[in-house]
This record gives C-alpha cells, structure tokens and sequence, in this order.
C-alpha cells in the first residue's frame, strides 16, 4: 500500500504538478507578510493595506467563474503557465518598484488586481488538470499528498517570510514570490499530459450559462457548494474573533499562535490520514468531517483555557483536510472532464467570495450580539447547515470513489 501511494512521486506528470503547486503555494504563503509590510514602509496607513489586499481580492472573485469557462474551452496547462508569468510579471515589477523606492500606492494597486486577475484563470484549471495526469484510481492520494504540500508550506511560509522581511527587507520578499511563480510556469512547461477528447464550442456567454446549468442539474454538487460556501461565511468569524478572544481572555497573542498551530498541524495530519482512508460513503464522510469544527467554536465563545481549545482544533484541522480531499477527489472522478473547470470555478468561488464576507461582518455582528454569542452561532449553524446536507440523499448515498457502480448516474444531469 505504501508502494501504491508514494509510488506517484515516480509518475513525471504528477512530479511537476506537485512541484508546481508547492513552490507556487510556498510563494502565496510568504506574499500577504511580505505585501503587508511594503505597504506598511511605503505609507504606514491600514487603509491602504486594506486596499492593496481588496486588489488582489476582487478580481479573484469577479472573473473566477470565466476562469472555470476558459478553463474548460482551451488547455489547462497552457492556462495555468500563463496564469504563472502573468504573476511573474506583476510581481517581479513590484518588487523592482519597492527596491528602487520608487512605488506608489496606485501601482500596487494595479499590480495586485492583475496578479488577482491570473489567479481567477489558474485555480479552476488547476483542479482539472490533476485527473489527466494521474490514473483514476490514485486521485485521492495524489490530492492528499497535493494538501499535504500546502498544509506544510502554510506552516513554513510566514516563518520565512518574517525572516525575509526582517533581514533583507519587504522588497527582496515580494521578490521571492514572484520567482516562485517562475518556476512553478518552469515547472509545468515540461508537463506532459494526454491529449484531451476535443468538445463541440458554443459561445462565451452560453458555456457560461452552462457552467451553471452544469452544477443545478446535479444535486450533490450544489447541496455541497450551499453548505460549504455557509460554512466559509462562519470561517471568517473564527480568523477575526479568535485573535479578540486571545487577547482579552487568554493571553494574548501566544495563546493565539498556540491554537492556530494546533489548526496547522492537525490539516498536516488529516492529509496523511487521507492517503489510508478510503471511505465508503466520501461525500458523507466529507460533510460530516465539518462538523467537527463546532466545538472548536463553543470552547473559543466560552473563553475556555487556550490548551483545551487547541486539542480540540487539533482533530478539527484534521478533519477539515480530510474533508477538503475527499470533496475535491469526488468532483475530479464524477465531473465529466468538459465541465470540470466550470464546475469547480464555483467551488472556488464558494471559499473566496463568502470567507472575506465572514470576516467582514465578523465585527458588526459581535458588536451588537457579543463576540460569545456570535461564535456560538456559528457553531450553530455549521451543524445545522450539515445536518440538512447529510439528509440529502444524493450525498448520504454517494458511492464510494473507486467502486462506483452507477458512475453515470453521478456525472449525469439528474441525481436524486
């Protein structure tokens, strides 16, 4: 079993993919330290931080959806290497401007919206990309080992950062962003994939439509993006009030690290364990994983001591990646490979759209509520919310990745 699994690192396709995301992600991690603190230098305003950030952000959301279409009308690949020198590009010249002492709010700005722009056309392409390089029946491991990649250098990245900007300076670290993108285009130029089955092309605005089209007519596919896009919504207000909890209740700011670190290094473990566990039922088990992020919530609401609320985020970090790889293997095995882009851009969309929304009203919602009141209702309604999602039957009986006896009906445009 131990040959089976690793045994993808042996497979060239799935080397540089998995080259290609770790050093790419590696460069995400470092970015938002690095981006922060140059703004920070060049005008000490957190507005402009917020600025620079929302830059970045908008356009992500805006034009993912026409990622997923344009995913889906021409190569991944060759998407994705563009997507790669875009940011190259974007951030190569930030980081000259910012080492020359010659950048200005408004070329950040700019620059962040482009970057923000590739991004958008990356991302769908990517999770269609993984099925044509590795066999149908190793895409579980070859996602678990893909987050097990991210879940390292989320853990890696801002220590490197902080390091880089102390001792070299914010500049030399967008620097080092931009160079990952580099070699991650570097990367998947040498990607060889087989040639995918060509697909009659209608218009922009129709395969747009369709993309839609494609995710309503499939029952498990939108019940699952509702509850997670609600579960995001709630996510934000764990990222914001944690820190406001810590602070004023448990510490300060290394009680803080020491919750987040357990959330860490709990995602490191629940992808190993994703490389062993198969599941009968993975959308099930997928939506039932997400449960486990509601004690998490009780014990942070009731300022319960910062070890007691890391051993519980510890399983709940686990779970939440177990999750995650069980969601993306099921789209991977029973989306039909001409609407996956599509379909996954509103997957993407569900994480990037509603979790600033989450943050967003984080605040104003516990200023009228209180902080407690408002992580226990998020707490609330992450089991709820799965508690419906769970009832449905085209996810309570989904059937397990590697035997499924009635595929068709899965990828098909009725499912009960």
């Amino acid at each position: 079993m131990k040959d089976e699994r690793l045994g993808l690192f042996r497979e060239r396709a799935f080397v540089r993919l998995f080259g290609a995301q770790t050093v790419s992600v590696f460069g995400d991690a470092v970015a938002p330290i690095a981006l922060a603190f140059a703004v920070l230098d060049l005008t000490n305003s957190p507005t402009d931080l917020g600025f620079a950030v929302a830059a970045r952000t908008v356009p992500m959301i805006a034009l993912v959806l026409a990622g997923g279409v344009w995913a889906d009308r021409m190569p991944q690949q060759r998407l994705m290497i563009g997507s790669d020198v875009v940011r190259f590009a974007t951030n190569g010249l930030l980081a000259l401007l910012l080492l020359t002492g010659s950048a200005t709010m408004w070329e950040i700005v700019v620059l962040q919206a482009l970057s923000g722009a590739a991004t958008a056309f990356f991302r769908p392409a990517s999770t269609a990309v993984l099925p044509r390089a590795v066999r149908a029946d190793r895409l579980q491991h070859a996602n678990a080992l893909l987050h097990l990649s991210t879940s390292a250098t989320w853990v890696v990245g801002p220590i490197v950062a902080g390091a880089l900007v102390a001792g070299i300076g914010a500049g030399w670290a967008v620097a080092f962003d931009a160079v990952t993108f580099g070699v991650s285009a570097a990367f998947l130029l040498g990607l060889q994939l087989p040639p995918g089955v060509p697909a009659p092309r209608a218009s922009f605005t129709t395969e747009l439509w369709s993309g839609w089209t494609e995710v309503r007519t499939r029952t498990w596919v939108w019940v699952s993006l509702g509850a997670f896009a609600i579960f995001n919504v709630v996510w934000g207000p764990f990222w914001v009030l944690g820190p406001v909890v810590a602070r004023a209740e448990l510490g300060g700011p290394t009680a803080w690290a020491l919750i987040a670190a357990a959330l860490g290094l709990g995602s490191l473990a629940g992808s190993v364990l994703s490389l062993r566990y198969v599941p009968r039922r993975p959308l099930f088990v997928a939506h039932a994983a997400v449960i486990a992020a509601a004690p998490t919530f009780v014990l942070l609401g009731s300022h319960s001591p910062a070890l007691a609320t890391a051993a519980l985020a510890l399983p709940m970090g686990m779970s939440l990646a177990v999750g995650n790889t069980l969601w993306e293997t099921t789209l991977q095995r029973f989306v039909p490979q001409g609407s996956l882009s599509r379909i996954s851009a509103y997957d993407w969309l569900a994480s990037m759209a509603f979790n600033p929304l989450g943050a967003a009203i984080a605040g104003p919602v516990a200023a009228v509520v209180g902080t407690q009141m408002t992580l226990f209702a998020a707490a609330a309604v992450v089991v709820a919310t799965e508690a419906v999602a769970l009832a449905v039957p085209a996810i309570r009986r989904f059937p397990q990745l590697g035997q499924a006896p009635h595929l068709a009906e899965y990828q098909g445009a009725r499912v009960a």
